[in-house]
C-alpha cells in the first residue's frame, strides 16, 4: 500500500513529466539505460569485494581497468587495450559492481513509480530479493575497515545499504 504523501508526490512528478517534454525525454532515456539490466538474468557475484594493489589495475601501465557491469570476468585497460582475467581483477570489479547494482535498484524503483512501468518495478524487486536471499552467504572475513559481508569496509557497505533502502522505500 502506498502512503498518500508518496502517491501525491508521484502524481505531481508525473504531471511535471507530462508538462515538460524535456523531463519526459530524460525519464525515458534513463529507463532506456536499464533495458539490458532488466532483460536479465540479474547477476549477483558470489565473491566478496577485495581491496588490493593489483586487482583492477593494468600491469603494463598502472591504469585503472574499465568498468563494464556486464563483463564480470573480462577487464580491459582503456589506455593500452590489455585484457585481464582472474580472481583479483574480478573481486576489484565486484566492488564497483555491487554499488552500481544498488544504484540501478534505486533508478528502477523510482522510474517504475514515475512511468508506471511494471518491468522496472520487477527489476528493482529482483535486485532487492536477490540480495536478501544471498546476503548471509557472503563471508564476514577479509575486512579492512570494520565487519562487513559484501565489501572490505563498512563505509562502502553503508552506501550500498542506503541505496537498497531507498529502492525498497
Amino acid at each position: 500500500m502506498m502512503l498518500p504523501a508518496i502517491a501525491a508526490e508521484l502524481d505531481a512528478r508525473r504531471a511535471a513529466l507530462a508538462e515538460r517534454p524535456v523531463l519526459a525525454r530524460l525519464a525515458d532515456g534513463l529507463a532506456g539505460h536499464l533495458t539490458r539490466l532488466c532483460a536479465g538474468p540479474l547477476y549477483f557475484p558470489e565473491a566478496k569485494a577485495l581491496l588490493s594493489q593489483d586487482g583492477g589495475v593494468c600491469a603494463r601501465d598502472g591504469a585503472r581497468l574499465e568498468f563494464d557491469p556486464f563483463a564480470p570476468r573480462e577487464h580491459r585497460c582503456g589506455r593500452c587495450g590489455a585484457v585481464y582475467e582472474g580472481e583479483r581483477h574480478h573481486r576489484a570489479w565486484v566492488t564497483r559492481y555491487q554499488i552500481w547494482l544498488s544504484e540501478r535498484a534505486v533508478h528502477c524503483a523510482l522510474l517504475a513509480g514515475l512511468l508506471e512501468r511494471g518491468d522496472l518495478a520487477a527489476c528493482a524487486a529482483g535486485i532487492l530479493t536477490g540480495y536478501a536471499a544471498r546476503y548471509r552467504s557472503y563471508p564476514n572475513t577479509d575486512n579492512v575497515l570494520g565487519p562487513t559481508r559484501l565489501f572490505f569496509s563498512t563505509y562502502l557497505e553503508s552506501i550500498w545499504l542506503a541505496q537498497l533502502s531507498c529502492a525498497a522505500a
